[in-house]
């Protein structure tokens, strides 16, 4: 199966967009996520995001046509069932380095019936790149205990939750650059706004990973 990857650039925008589209929609009218679904995600967003240093976007593409991207990982409905997704993981599993520099850190709420991440929920922290170069970082200096990397979160962590995320915030304004500030502290501010109505149940379980 011939799948090969390409890193995107400011041309690819517009096709990035059309493709996040088509393979979110489905999750966008079934949840209603407005706010977080990529389908909703427009071209000047994802142009803001290639500019940037330190994330990476790909496409993927089968027989010379794009069907899909990474970041998040995204196959269009039509290429699914194909093993595509299966071969672009094996891809990056063969170079560690790579693999970490576009697989992103987030917040999933496990399904409770089976431990499954719950379809159409996800709150995005950051990529793994900048994640261990800046949050981790941040995490050790503070004594971060919540918010760290293949951790779970439960209800009742909530409120220290936040007001570690409020520590995580004064860091960045003291510790990074402009850019670097500006993505940290979007990600802190999207997750004060969205960890609270996260959990549904008093026995919901988020994990971050």
């Amino acid at each position: 199966m011939e799948v090969l990857l390409y890193k995107a650039d400011l041309k690819d925008a517009v096709t990035i967009h059309e493709m996040k589209v088509k393979a979110f929609m489905p999750l966008l009218e079934k949840y209603q996520d407005f706010e977080t679904s990529p389908a909703n995600e427009s071209v000047e967003r994802i142009i803001a995001q290639i500019n940037k240093s330190f994330t990476d976007y790909f496409i993927i593409h089968h027989l010379e046509v794009a069907i899909g991207g990474i970041s998040p990982i995204f196959i269009l409905p039509e290429h699914q069932g194909k093993g595509i997704a299966q071969k672009v993981f094996e891809y990056f599993m063969e170079s560690i380095y790579s693999w970490r520099l576009i697989m992103s850190v987030s917040v999933f709420r496990i399904n409770q019936e089976d431990d499954s991440f719950e379809l159409g929920f996800e709150i995005p922290v950051s990529n793994e790149r900048f994640f261990m170069n800046y949050w981790q970082s941040a995490i050790e200096q503070l004594g971060i205990s919540c918010i760290r990397n293949g951790t779970e979160l439960r209800k009742e962590q909530l409120e220290l939750t936040l007001q570690e995320l409020e520590k995580l915030r004064i860091w960045a304004q003291s510790k990074l650059l402009k850019n670097e500030t500006e993505y940290m502290l979007n990600r802190i501010d999207w997750l004060l706004i969205q960890l609270p109505f996260a959990f549904i149940t008093d026995d919901t379980v988020l994990w971050i990973g």
